[in-house]
């Protein structure tokens, strides 16, 4: 049953996505004006017509890696998605970098391209492929399951793109030249540990999640203990994901000068761009631990086969942000925009925890509570080291080469590793321990 709607899944979005890009490949150069604009260089839209073309086809790999990275996330086995967006991203810089004094920018759709198709490549040694067909017989009752359940993210996703995206962006252009970039710099350094942390937490446990909660629905005889199970698991992913994200925050909060320096200021990023793009991130960082639990507790509710619940709290809190953008642009300016959004995340993970903890019947805030405040404060001591050593070595070291800069970062790095290591080990976490652990068995297992 389960290959069986597998194969309906991948037979559905083949067509339906193959549509898509033959409407694009057909359509570009209209589909190109529409979004640069009729007034831009014919040059311009000439060779954006050929890059969509070229790059269209990637969409049908883009979406089969989605489906087929889900098949393995449900049967548990989390190693071949593990590696795909590495392997993505090493394709267009390897392509770019050869063919780019040939090609010119052609050369980055071409990586675009087999990127896309080496990532879902890499996902095929994990299934069954002997039990895959194809199928137009889509009256599957699956299929109606699943786009029921995602017509609530779609309508997110669309909130999100065609209005918070633009709201946000022409606020932005709006208090001064250079704002959009300091945002989307600043967005791109908190991606990183909230992709590593956050996403990879959530689909971890969401196939555990899942079982849990179907069993009890299934089984209403032993209904509590599913439900304590669900508890324990989702109690477990969010104190790991704390134990994780406070060091991540807590450090880049410190440290984000100096990284911003050695990731960024080159050429015609100055040392202005520097503070500004800090700022920024230094008020996003507020609201990350708030975005990584939110982030388990949507999955959580996404285990319960509910996507409605956080499609709601989603409008409340993106309403919440606009809200507070426009009456805080005149004092704050650009930075606005981060204050709301730490209290967009701060918000939806409140108003989440409160209506899960009602649909199962509490959370177990307690364990979660005293693991915060013991990470708290191994991040916070290992903070302000890791700020009082990067000073140091600045003056001791004050050449702004690349190196240089890098090997100061470096050092700061593994001391400020090493002293909240030691912190945690002193305040007893035992979700540290267990990750240890866990990590020590693999290896020994490998």
């Amino acid at each position: 049953a389960f290959w069986q709607l597998v194969s309906v899944l991948f037979s559905f979005v083949t067509v339906v996505v193959s549509g898509l890009v033959l409407i694009l490949v057909t359509f570009a150069p209209q589909v190109i004006e529409v979004v640069a604009g009729s007034d831009s260089p014919a040059v311009t839209l000439s060779l954006a017509t050929r890059l969509l073309r070229l790059t269209a086809p990637a969409l049908v790999f883009l979406s089969l890696f989605a489906v087929f990275s889900g098949t393995l996330y449900a049967l548990r086995s989390f190693s071949y998605p593990a590696f795909a967006g590495a392997i993505f991203n090493a394709a267009i810089v390897v392509v770019t970098l050869i063919a780019a004094r040939w090609i010119g920018i052609t050369a980055a759709a071409w990586g675009w391209l087999i990127g896309s198709v080496a990532q879902f490549a890499l996902q095929l040694p994990g299934l069954k492929l002997s039990h895959l067909r194809f199928t137009l017989q889509w009256n599957h009752p699956g299929l109606r399951q699943i786009a029921r359940l995602y017509a609530p993210v779609m309508f997110s996703l669309i909130v999100d793109t065609l209005v918070i995206r633009l709201f946000s962006y022409r606020l932005a252009n709006s208090v001064g030249e250079g704002s959009i970039s300091y945002m989307t710099w600043a967005t791109t350094l908190i991606q990183f540990p909230h992709g590593l942390v956050a996403t990879a937490i959530s689909i971890a446990i969401l196939p555990t999640l899942s079982r849990q909660a179907a069993a009890s629905l299934h089984d209403l005889s032993t209904r509590d203990g599913h439900i304590t199970d669900f508890k324990n698991t989702l109690s477990l992913g969010l104190r790991l994901a704390m134990v994780l994200i406070l060091p991540a925050t807590f450090g880049l909060f410190a440290l984000a000068t100096p990284i911003i320096q050695v990731l960024f200021e080159h050429g015609a990023f100055k040392p202005h761009d520097t503070v500004m793009t800090a700022w920024a991130l230094r008020l996003y960082l507020i609201g990350l631990p708030f975005a990584t639990l939110d982030l388990l507790l949507v999955y959580a509710f996404y285990a319960w086969q509910d996507t409605v619940t956080p499609a709601i709290v989603g409008v409340l809190s993106l309403t919440t942000y606009m809200i507070l953008a426009v009456i805080l642009i005149p004092q704050y300016g650009l930075f606005s925009l981060m204050i709301a959004d730490s209290a967009k995340h701060l918000i939806h993970a409140c108003v989440s925890a409160y209506l899960l903890s009602r649909k199962i019947n509490g959370l177990e805030i307690g364990r979660l509570g005293v693991t915060t405040l013991k990470g708290g404060i191994a991040a916070l001591v290992m903070a302000l080291i890791g700020a009082w050593l990067a000073g140091v070595l600045a003056v001791r070291f004050p050449s702004e080469a690349f190196l240089v800069e890098f090997g100061r970062l470096s050092l700061v790095g593994a001391v400020c590793l090493t002293v909240f290591g030691i912190g945690m080990y002193l305040l007893r976490v035992e979700e540290l321990r267990w990750l240890f652990t866990l990590i020590r068995s693999r290896l020994k297992r490998g």
